[in-house]
């Protein structure tokens, strides 16, 4: 019995796993008084980075004195559409008491009742874990050399001037990222925003870390 039991822990174990909600971590650095914030998605659990709703800013940390949106996006002249981050709902962020308040932008997943190929294509796939370019569809190496976008991984969201010293504290993140092999419209899920490498440590992460060395003095008594 105990190993049947062991099998089905394993199996449950496994299944879990296996439907882990993806993560997308937040990274900031600072250069002189300029603030950048980017995203890396987790790989193989989906289709890469869908939208983004980003707060953060104020406390002890720098003030945050102005925010622009960065997210790849770019005016596709034979489609008449913007292809990537060019949502009628993209914000840069409001700015107050040293706070910026949701970055918002997002790429067209949702347009429709049926399949469109032709739209598909001003999706960006893979946002967040590679990088990669987008030819627009009246491109022509001669004639419109320019009518391409390119994005890096980390991928950059936005950026921003401060004041002061330290690390950005965090305060809200949320978003969705495309299910694996994407095809519209729709089929985007919600993932686990966390705030990474450049941000301040989080109060649930702290009191971790007070639970821990608390637990270490312990053990040394």
């Amino acid at each position: 019995m105990k190993k049947f039991a062991l099998i089905a822990l394993v199996l449950t174990v496994a299944a879990v796993v296996a439907q882990a909600t993806p993560t997308v971590t937040l990274t900031a650095t600072y250069s002189g008084t300029t603030w950048k914030v980017y995203a890396t998605d987790s790989q193989g659990d989906n289709g890469g980075l869908a939208s983004f709703q980003v707060s953060f800013g104020g406390g002890a940390g720098p003030q945050v004195l102005s925010s622009a949106m960065k997210a790849a996006s770019h005016y596709d002249a034979g489609l008449g559409k913007i292809a990537g981050f060019g949502s009628s709902f993209s914000s840069p962020g409001t700015v107050s008491g040293g706070v910026v308040t949701d970055i918002i932008n997002g790429q067209a997943t949702a347009y429709g009742d049926a399949n469109d190929a032709a739209k598909d294509t001003l999706v960006l796939k893979g946002v967040g874990q590679v990088a990669g370019t987008r030819y627009d569809s009246d491109y022509d190496a001669t004639d419109n050399p320019t009518a391409f976008m390119t994005w890096n991984t980390p991928f950059l969201i936005a950026q921003g001037t401060f004041s002061g010293s330290g690390l950005l504290n965090p305060i809200s993140a949320v978003g969705n990222v495309l299910a694996s092999n994407w095809t519209g419209p729709g089929n985007a899920m919600a993932a686990n925003f966390v705030f990474g490498t450049g941000f301040a440590p989080e109060p649930a992460t702290m009191a971790l870390l007070v639970i821990g060395g608390l637990s270490m003095l312990r053990r040394r008594r």
